[in-house]
C-alpha cells in the first residue's frame, strides 16, 4: 500500500472485480471464482493495514492536540483536565482505545490520561456528595470528617474543592468544639450549655451577689455573642475578598493582555467557595467568573485562529500562490466571520479581524481584476501567435498593458505574476522606443 501509483492499481482492482463478479453471475467459471477470492483476501488486508495505519494517524493528532492543550491550561496556571475542551478531548480518547486496531503505545498513553480524567472526576463527585451532605445536615452525629479526610488525601481531587473541603472540615470542627458540653461536677449547672441544671434551686435560697457568679444564662449569651462577632468578622473579611475578586474580574482585558485572568478566576473559584459569603455576593463573583472564562475562551481561539492564519499564508508564499488561492482560505475566513460575531472577544481584537476580512475582501477583487487580464493577455497572445504578428503590436494590447502597469503594486498578486507583469510592460515600452525610432528600428549598415 506503499507506493505512490497504489491508488490508480486499486482502482482498476476494484474495476476489474465488479466486471469478473458479473461474468460469475451469468456462467460458472472455478478458475475465475478462485482468483476473486484471493483478490478479495488480498484487498481485505490492505483495508485493514489502512485501518491501522488511519488509527495510528488519529491517536497521533488526538496525541498533538492533548500537548497543545496542556500547553495552553499550563500558561494560564490551569490544570489540563479543568480546562473546557478537556471533556471532549477524553471522550474521543475513549472511542480511540475501542478501536481494536490502535497500536499499544498509544494505547498506553491514552489510557493513562483518561483513567486520571476518570480519577479526578470520581473524587470530585465525592467531594460534593460529601459538601451536600454536610451543608443539609451541619455538624450533627452521622456527618463526620473521617470521609472527609480521606477524600481530601487523594491526590486526584482539583485544588478548587481541596480548599473547600479544607474550609468545611475545619469549620465542622471548630462548630463541634462549640456545642461539646464541658465536664460537669455533680449537679452544677453547664456553663457552656443551653441545658437547665440538673438540681432545681429552691426560690427561698439566699443568694448574695457579691460572691456568687453569674447566672448560666449569661455565661452562654457571652459565648453567644462571640461566637456571633466572629461570624460577622469572618463574613466582612469574606465579603471584602469577594468585592476585591470582582473588580479584578471587571477589569479582564488588562488581566488578559499580561496574563493573569486565568489565575484570577481561579482565586475567584476560591473565594465563592468561603461559607461565610453571602449568596448574593457569590452568585455575583460566579456569574463574573462564568463571563470571565468566556471571554479567556474567545482569547483562545482568537490566538489559534491567529496561528492559522500565519501557517495559511507561510504555506501560500512557500508554494508561490497568492494566499486567495491557497487551500483553506475560505475555511479562515467563515471562521474569522464567527469570531467577530463572538461578543466575548476584546474589541481591540474584533477590530483587528474586520479590519482583516474588509482587506481580504479588497484583494479578492483585485485577484479578479488580474485573473480577467491575464486571461485577455493570454488571448491576444495565441491570437497574435496564430496571425504570426507580434502581440504587443495589437491594438487590444493597449489596455491590459496599461492594467498591468497601474496594478503592479496590487496585492492580488504574487511575486511571480508581478514579475511577469513587469517583463510585459518592459516589452511594450521598448516596442514603443523602437516604433518612435526615425529608421523604424531598420539598420542601414551594412
Amino acid at each position: 500500500v506503499d507506493p505512490g501509483d497504489y491508488e490508480g492499481w486499486r482502482f482498476e482492482m476494484d474495476s476489474t472485480l465488479t466486471a469478473a463478479r458479473a461474468v460469475l453471475d451469468m456462467a460458472e467459471a472455478p478458475d475465475l471464482a478462485d482468483m476473486v477470492r484471493r483478490a478479495d483476501a488480498l484487498l481485505a488486508e490492505d483495508d485493514r493495514a489502512f485501518t491501522r495505519k488511519a488509527t495510528a494517524d488519529h491517536a497521533e493528532a488526538w496525541e498533538a492536540r492533548w500537548t497543545h492543550l496542556e500547553s495552553r491550561a499550563g500558561a494560564t496556571g490551569l490544570p489540563v483536565h479543568d480546562h473546557g475542551d478537556a471533556a471532549g478531548a477524553v471522550e474521543r480518547a475513549r472511542k480511540l482505545l475501542r478501536e481494536p486496531d490502535l497500536p499499544e503505545p498509544h494505547r498506553d498513553r491514552l489510557s493513562t490520561v483518561v483513567e486520571a480524567f476518570e480519577s479526578r472526576r470520581v473524587a470530585r463527585q465525592q467531594a460534593e456528595m460529601w459538601l451536600a451532605a454536610w451543608d443539609e445536615r451541619g455538624p450533627s452525629g452521622d456527618v463526620g470528617t473521617e470521609d472527609a479526610r480521606l477524600i481530601l488525601a487523594d491526590p486526584a481531587l482539583p485544588e478548587a474543592l481541596q480548599s473547600r473541603l479544607t474550609l468545611a472540615i475545619d469549620r465542622h470542627e471548630r462548630l463541634t468544639r462549640v456545642a461539646t458540653p464541658t465536664a460537669t461536677v455533680e449537679s452544677t449547672p453547664l456553663a457552656e450549655d443551653d441545658a437547665a441544671p440538673t438540681e432545681a434551686v429552691a426560690p427561698a435560697r439566699p443568694v448574695r451577689s457579691t460572691a456568687a457568679p453569674p447566672p448560666p444564662s449569661a455565661q452562654v449569651e457571652t459565648d453567644r455573642e462571640a461566637r456571633r462577632e466572629e461570624a460577622r468578622e469572618a463574613a466582612n473579611q469574606a465579603r471584602q475578598r469577594a468585592e476585591a475578586a470582582y473588580r479584578q474580574l471587571e477589569n479582564w482585558e488588562a488581566h488578559l493582555a499580561d496574563g493573569r485572568l486565568q489565575r484570577w478566576l481561579v482565586h475567584a473559584d476560591e473565594v465563592a467557595l468561603d461559607p461565610h459569603l453571602a449568596d448574593s455576593a457569590r452568585r455575583r463573583l460566579e456569574a463574573a467568573a462564568t463571563l470571565g472564562r468566556r471571554r479567556l475562551d474567545a482569547h483562545a481561539v482568537h490566538r489559534d485562529w491567529l496561528e492559522a492564519r500565519r501557517s495559511h499564508a507561510d504555506a501560500a508564499a512557500s508554494q508561490d500562490r497568492h494566499v486567495l488561492d491557497h487551500p483553506g482560505h475560505e475555511d479562515l475566513l467563515a471562521a474569522g466571520r464567527r469570531l467577530a460575531d463572538n461578543p466575548n472577544l476584546r474589541e481591540t481584537a474584533r477590530q483587528a479581524i474586520t479590519a482583516y476580512l474588509a482587506n481580504c475582501a479588497q484583494m479578492a477583487a483585485a485577484r479578479a481584476a488580474f485573473l480577467q487580464s491575464q486571461a485577455a493577455w493570454t488571448r491576444l497572445e495565441a491570437e497574435a501567435e496564430a496571425d504570426g504578428r507580434n502581440p504587443l503590436d495589437l491594438p487590444e494590447t493597449g489596455g491590459v498593458v496599461s492594467w498591468f502597469r497601474e496594478n503592479l503594486a496590487s496585492p492580488g498578486v504574487t511575486a511571480a505574476e508581478r514579475q511577469a507583469m513587469t517583463d510585459v510592460v518592459a516589452r511594450h515600452e521598448a516596442r514603443q522606443a523602437e516604433h518612435m525610432r526615425p529608421d523604424h528600428g531598420i539598420s542601414w549598415r551594412f
